[in-house]
C-alpha cells in the first residue's frame, strides 16, 4: 500500500516541481526507503490509542535535502480482523541541502502530516502544519486516539519546546462511511507467507531510491493503551525488532495476495542505536546496506 504526499521539488532554476511520494506501498506502486522497529507479540491488542515520542535537535537541515519523516503506522481493525486500513501519525523535517522540496522560510523546520490511506489511496489529510523549528523543540508526542464512540480519530501532536512551553495541535479524521475500523491494531501475524506487523514505528525518505544525509531521529516511549485490560502498555515491555521497508508488511485488503507495507523499499545508508524503549536513527554513509532486517533493538 502507498501513500502520495504533497511536496515541490525546488529546482536550482527555481522553478517548482511536483513531486509526489509513495509511503505506504501495494504491489501497484513503486516503493520508497523505509526503516522502522515493530513490537515482537502474537497478541493483537485492540487499542484505542498508541503514541511516539520524536527527537528532531540533533539532525543537521543543511545537509538534508528535501526531508526525513519520523512516523507511527497502525492497522485498523474491527471485531476479530483487520480492515485494511492504516493510520500514520507523522512529522517531517524540511533540510535545506539541494535538491530542496520547501521555501526557504520552511527549511529547518517540522511539519505535521497525520494521515489515513486504503491500499495506494490517501483517504484524509490535512494541510501541513509547521510546528516549528526543529533546534527549538524538546520533543513531539505524536498520538492518534480513537474517540466519540470510535467514528473518529483525532492525531494530537504535543509539542514540547526548549523554552519550557508546550502547545498541542490536534486534527481530527472523522471516520469515513466506507472506512469499518474502530480500534488499532498490535501483533504480528503471517498472511499468504508474509510477516505482517501491525503496529510499527520508523523513519522513511521522500521519494523513491532518496538517501538524504545529515539526519537525526529519536523515537521513545512508544506505547498504547489496551482496551480489553484497559490498561497502557509501553514497547519497552515487550522485545522489538527491526524491519526494512521491503519487509515492511502492515495490513491487508480483503481480495488481494500481497500485504500492504510500509515505505515499500530498503533504506540504505542507515543506522541505529538502542536501549529498551528507545531507538536513535542516523544516516551513516558507510552503511551501504542500512540497518539490517530483523535486528534486535531491545
Amino acid at each position: 500500500m502507498k501513500r502520495f504526499n504533497r511536496f515541490g521539488l525546488i529546482l536550482a532554476s527555481l522553478l517548482l516541481t511536483v513531486v509526489l511520494l509513495p509511503s505506504l506501498v501495494s504491489a501497484a506502486f513503486a516503493a520508497q526507503p523505509y526503516v522502522g522497529g515493530y513490537p515482537v507479540s502474537s497478541i493483537y491488542y485492540k487499542v484505542d490509542k498508541i503514541w511516539m515520542f520524536t527527537h528532531y535537535k540533533n539532525s543537521t537541515p543543511s545537509q538534508i535535502n528535501c526531508l526525513i519523516q519520523s512516523e507511527l503506522s497502525a492497522a485498523g481493525g474491527s471485531g476479530t480482523d483487520r480492515t485494511g486500513w492504516v493510520y500514520q501519525a507523522k512529522s517531517f523535517l524540511y533540510g535545506s541541502a539541494s535538491p530542496v522540496c520547501a521555501s526557504s522560510s520552511l527549511q529547518g523546520k517540522v511539519m505535521a502530516d497525520p494521515e489515513v490511506w486504503y491500499g495506494g489511496t490517501q483517504k484524509w489529510g490535512i494541510t501541513l502544519t509547521n510546528l516549528g523549528a526543529y533546534n527549538a523543540i524538546d520533543y513531539i508526542n505524536q498520538r492518534p486516539a480513537w474517540q466519540n464512540g470510535s467514528v473518529q480519530v483525532q492525531f494530537v501532536y504535543e509539542v514540547r519546546y526548549t523554552s519550557g512551553s508546550t502547545t498541542i495541535y490536534g486534527f481530527t479524521y472523522q471516520k469515513l462511511a466506507e472506512d469499518p475500523s474502530n480500534y488499532f491494531m498490535v501483533g504480528s501475524t503471517t498472511y499468504n507467507g508474509y510477516n505482517v506487523r501491525f503496529l510499527q514505528f520508523g523513519v522513511e525518505s521522500y521519494s523513491p531510491n532518496a538517501y538524504p544525509a545529515g539526519w537525526k531521529i529519536k523515537q521513545y516511549d512508544m506505547g498504547f493503551h489496551d482496551t480489553v485490560s484497559n490498561t497502557n502498555k509501553y514497547l519497552s515491555s515487550m522485545s522489538a525488532k527491526t524491519v526494512q521497508g521491503q519487509n515492511a508488511y502492515i495490513t491487508w485488503r480483503n481480495g488481494t495476495t500481497v500485504p500492504d507495507a510500509v515505505g515499500g523499499q530498503q533504506f540504505k545508508y542507515t543506522d541505529r542505536t538502542s536501549s529498551t524503549g528507545i531507538v536513535d536513527w542516523f544516516y551513516n554513509a558507510s552503511n551501504t546496506n542500512g540497518v539490517p532486517d530483523g535486528a534486535t533493538l531491545w
